[in-house]
Formats: C-alpha cells, sequence, structure tokens
C-alpha cells in the first residue's frame, strides 16, 4: 500500500488534475453533456461557459479550504461538519448512486468498445477497467492523485485537438446557412439555470473526490490548485462549446 501524504505536501497541479479528473467523464468527453446544458443555447452558451468556470473556481476552492478546516478524509467528515448527521445520511445515500452510476456507464462503454471496435468479448473490457480501478483504489489517495496526474492533460488534450479540427474543417457559426439560433430540447430551457444544475451535479462528485485532501495540502496551494482546476474545465469546455456551435444546429 502506499503511504498517503501527512506533511501537506500536494501541489496545486496535482489538486487540479484530481478536480478536473472527477468531472471529465463520459458524458463531459463525448460531448453529450456539453451538448445538452450549452450548445443547446445557441450564443447564449458563451456566458453560460463564463458562469459556470467562475463557479468552478469558487466552489472547488471553497470545498479544499474548508476540508482543510475540518481536516476531512472523506466527504462524510465534511458533510458532518457543514450540514449535520441527518442531511448527510441523504448527501451520503447520492453520492453513492451517483458513484455507481458512473461506474456503471465506465463499466458499458468499455464493454462497448471491446465489443463493436475489436470483435472482443465485452467482458474483457469490464474485467480490465475493474482490475485497473482496483490497482487505483489499492493505491489510495496517492494512487487516485497518480493516475488523475496522467490521464488528465491526455484527456484535455485529446478533447481540445479534436474540437480545434472541428472547427477548422467546419463552417463557422452564422454563414453557409448554419443557424445560431438555440432549438428546442436543451436541459434546461434557460442558459443561466443550465448552467447551475450543470455545476451543482458535478459538484456532488467532485465533493467526494477533493474532501479527501483535507490533512494533504495546505491553504495556498489548495487556492491555487481550486483556479488552475476550475479555469482547465472551463477552457476544455469553451473548446467543446466551440465546436458545437461551429456546425450548430
Amino acid at each position: 500500500m502506499i503511504k498517503l501524504p501527512t506533511d501537506h505536501n500536494i501541489p496545486a497541479a496535482k489538486i487540479a488534475a484530481m478536480y478536473i479528473g472527477a468531472v471529465i467523464g463520459a458524458g463531459f468527453a463525448s460531448g453529450q453533456e456539453i451538448m445538452q446544458f450549452f450548445v443547446m443555447h445557441g450564443e447564449k452558451a458563451v456566458p453560460e461557459v463564463l458562469m459556470v468556470t467562475g463557479l468552478f473556481c469558487y466552489l472547488g476552492t471553497s470545498i479544499l479550504l474548508v476540508s482543510i478546516k475540518f481536516g476531512a478524509t472523506d466527504y462524510s467528515v465534511l458533510v458532518n461538519g457543514l450540514l449535520g448527521t441527518k442531511v448527510s445520511i441523504i448527501l451520503d445515500v447520492l453520492a453513492m448512486l451517483m458513484l455507481l452510476g458512473g461506474l456503471s456507464i465506465m463499466l458499458s462503454g468499455s464493454a462497448a468498445v471491446f465489443d463493436e471496435y475489436f470483435g472482443l468479448t465485452p467482458w474483457l473490457g469490464i474485467g480490465l477497467v475493474l482490475a485497473v480501478n482496483c490497482l487505483v483504489l489499492y493505491g489510495g489517495l496517492q494512487g487516485v492523485l497518480y493516475i488523475n496526474v496522467l490521464l488528465v492533460p491526455v484527456k484535455v488534450t485529446i478533447i481540445i485537438a479534436i474540437s480545434l479540427l472541428v472547427i477548422w474543417m467546419n463552417e463557422p457559426c452564422g454563414s453557409a446557412g448554419v443557424s445560431c439560433r438555440p432549438t428546442a430540447g436543451q436541459v434546461p430551457d434557460h442558459w443561466a439555470l443550465a448552467g447551475i444544475v450543470y455545476v451543482s451535479y458535478n459538484m456532488i462528485l467532485v465533493t467526494a473526490v477533493l474532501s479527501t485532501l483535507g490533512q494533504s495540502i495546505n491553504k495556498k496551494d489548495a487556492v491555487l490548485g481550486g483556479m488552475l482546476g476550475g479555469l482547465g474545465l472551463g477552457l476544455t469546455a469553451w473548446s467543446l462549446v466551440a465546436a458545437g456551435l461551429s456546425r450548430y444546429p
């Protein structure tokens, strides 16, 4: 077992990677979340991305600072300290359901990749993802940090590169008959409310992840890491929004 850091030495860059990794999942990376919550609002997606980026910076930093204050090593300590035992039980159930749902999506996605693209049994993909997750969890906090530091730059680079290629290869929004007007179907209808909902449900998982750092970071790195993580999420989201708007609707 890898020993957990106890001297407040996790740097801001690793905190930011852990933050970004908690948000960039299948829905984000595939563009489905961005399509439903941002692109469907047309030109209003621009102020929405700015608002969401600000919220991610503020809330991520706040969670880290409160985690330090309570000396949290998991989200139950944080939630109990803020809201009390009764409310924390409800949030505990909600967080567990979201985590199980996320794991199910990862397993089904890996099964589909191995079946549809490689012609292999879906169980091989499921087994591989489960094995990787078990190895990461066996490494404790350092294992989670390591996998995020390794994968987050790759994921962000791929997302931005593909978005730039889409923009470069296609007509911009508003030209060649491509409309910029939003159509029905966005969730929810108003761009500001959509942004708040988007950040809110993502912060459930973010809280579960970042609250484990309460005894392993200092305030300076917490602020810098939270800000870098929020800005990284905003930049990545904007690249997807710009790519979507270039072909909208």
